[in-house]
């Protein structure tokens, strides 16, 4: 009898991902199509244990100028080196007698080789970039660099420089070529050269899902940033469909295995074809969204502790924070986060709402910072996790630095050797 409920329940769910312009149209079985087995994963074998599958078309998401893609906090590492690739046939005259080389495999076709260069032979600063799109292995063939951005970061001793929205065509044994964006990311100290870099993927694919009469946005993105979308390896978010809702910042991205609550009912991530282009969600059960929330969200095991609503009186700028620090001889607490961040919405509804934790603020000079809108500051400080939590004194020289999310008692631990008694 339950068995019978329980398949009558999913039978009655209704959802199908699509273009925007494209009308609702009902779920269906798991498909049995054989024609195009080597786009997605292979070992999903979770709807075919749950006997159904819903799923559908997303379209490709290239990011605005100066736009950031999906968060990800699990980017890929590339090394960098200073020799020359012997499969390498053409490079150009590079202004660095120093350029670093590195190698992207993207999609299911050969590396993509890259070569780091500085565009002021007297600076330590890696700012072009020169790739070999088209495979041919001659780094010549783009005509140009690609500029990027780079600057030292006092507090840290390093030099950060990002490649932002790189764009590349990627071949999948089938169809047209994809349109494929990402990032890269190198920090490396003020005497030394870059030894890795990071790849974020910057694109993403978006579409419309309809769950009974509720009509969501789906996005997803290629996590490890290959150019070959594999559910275990991809990051999704679902939002609302409202027009005040911005997938990239409201969405909660996450890892294509982990459950996400839609219309009360659990669903992961089950199928995602190599370019990107058609996704499949099938149910997940209450026990595996219980235990992704508990990973997730590490607030479910901290004891209940008192309370202070009193909002906290942050200054309203950096600038006038350090100014205020050097008259009261206190250091700043520094808090950057962003709405767009669950770890940063998390820590300031609970931990900077504990009482033992606002009564240590009370000795301290408190400034919020929004990345997004403080970008200088943000690099300044090398901001690589959100939230992040420094303490710095009346000059700006950091004393303490915590990444992440934080419990209040983790983060007494850190704040309390600098409070002024």
């Amino acid at each position: 009898m339950l068995v019978a409920l329980y398949a009558a329940w999913l039978s009655s769910v209704a959802f199908f991902a699509a273009l925007p312009q494209d009308p609702p149209v009902p779920a269906t079985p798991e498909s049995t199509d054989e024609s195009v087995p080597e786009v997605g994963d292979s070992d999903d074998l979770t709807a075919k244990s749950l006997g159904v599958r819903f799923g559908g078309v997303l379209e490709l998401r290239m990011p605005a100028p100066g736009q950031r893609g999906p968060k990800n906090d699990r980017p890929a590492t590339i090394d960098l080196s200073l020799d020359r690739p012997v499969e390498i046939t053409g490079t150009p005259a590079f202004h660095s007698e120093m350029p670093l080389y590195g190698a992207l495999r993207l999609g299911k076709g050969a590396k993509t080789w890259f070569a780091l260069d500085q565009s002021d032979p007297e600076s330590t600063v890696y700012d072009e970039i020169w790739i070999d799109v088209d495979q041919d292995l001659d780094l010549r063939s783009e005509g140009s660099p690609r500029r990027g951005t780079g600057t030292f970061v006092e507090d840290r001793g390093v030099w950060y420089g990002e490649f932002t929205n790189l764009e590349f065509e990627l071949y999948y044994g089938h169809g047209p070529r994809e349109r494929y964006a990402l990032s890269l990311y190198i920090w490396y100290p003020r005497e030394g050269l870059p030894e890795q870099a990071l790849a974020v993927s910057a694109s993403w694919r978006e579409g419309t899902i309809y769950i009974d009469d509720t009509r969501v946005r789906i996005g997803v993105a290629d996590g490890d940033c290959d150019g070959i979308f594999l559910a275990r390896h991809c990051i999704y978010a679902v939002v609302e469909d409202r027009p005040d809702v911005d997938l990239l910042k409201d969405g909660v991205w996450r890892p294509g295995r982990v459950p996400v609550r839609i219309r009360e009912r659990p669903f992961k991530l089950d199928f995602v074809s190599a370019e990107g282009g058609r996704a499949d969600l099938s149910p997940a059960s209450d026990e595996e969204l219980r235990e992704a929330e508990m990973r997730e969200d590490p607030t479910l095991l901290e004891p209940n502790r008192p309370r202070d609503e009193t909002p906290i009186p942050w200054v309203e700028t950096y600038d006038g924070a350090l100014a205020q620090a050097a008259s009261t001889e206190r250091s700043v607490f520094v808090l950057v986060s962003a709405p767009w961040s669950r770890g940063s919405t998390r820590f300031e509804e609970r931990t900077l709402k504990d009482a033992e934790v606002r009564g240590i603020l009370n000795g301290l000079v408190c400034v919020r910072l929004d990345p997004d809108r403080h970008r200088e500051l943000a690099e300044r400080f090398a901001v690589d996790a959100l939230p992040l939590v420094l303490v710095v004194d009346a000059k700006g020289r950091v004393l303490d630095r915590v990444a992440g999310y934080r419990g209040a008692r983790s983060l007494i631990d850190t704040l309390l050797p600098h409070r002024k008694k």
